[in-house]
């Protein structure tokens, strides 16, 4: 898996559908990670809340979501739910 394209497909459609903040917030995870394993935790994890929290994300991207949740498990990280 491409995470880098996920997540930033991720942004786009949360961009797209009116949640330009839950887009920000993932973008600054993004911007302000020193390691790949420490960008997918974090935002993962942020994607994570924002669908347990949020409806209309969770519509939105459940599915990619649980999809980037379940690459990281399968390269041994794992990415707790709220």
């Amino acid at each position: 898996m491409n995470y880098l394209k996920q997540v930033d497909k991720l942004i786009s459609i949360l961009t797209d559908n009116d949640e330009a903040a839950a887009a920000e917030s993932i973008i600054l995870l993004k911007e302000n990670s020193f390691t790949s394993s420490e960008l997918l935790l974090s935002v993962t994890h942020k994607l994570l809340s924002l669908v347990s929290e949020n409806k209309n994300i969770k519509n939105l991207i459940y599915n990619e979501v649980i999809e980037l949740k379940n690459y990281c498990s399968s390269i041994g990280l794992e990415v707790t739910e709220l």
